[in-house]
């Protein structure tokens, strides 16, 4: 979504929306506020923790990992995740 810019020249930039202008206007009428790029970015480590730690809970709960009958059993020593 691209937004228009809001810029009003005054002190630290806490000044009125005069009457014209396009994006108080946007505001008003309940758009968001503009957020930088690299505000993307924040949690992102987490939610990558997260993820494999939801991988390795699969693969540990799996019959591959837990079934020694399994052609493809990991063995006695299952090093799955410590790539």
């Amino acid at each position: 979504m691209t937004t228009t810019k809001h810029n009003h020249d005054g002190p630290y930039g806490f000044v009125a929306c005069p009457d014209g202008c396009p994006r108080g206007a946007e505001l008003a009428a309940g758009a968001p506020p503009r957020r930088p790029a690299w505000t993307e970015r924040l949690g992102q480590s987490d939610r990558d923790a997260a993820a494999r730690r939801a991988d390795l809970a699969k693969h540990f709960a799996s019959d591959r990992h837990n079934n020694p009958t399994n052609p493809q059993w990991c063995g006695r020593v299952c090093t799955y995740g410590e790539w």
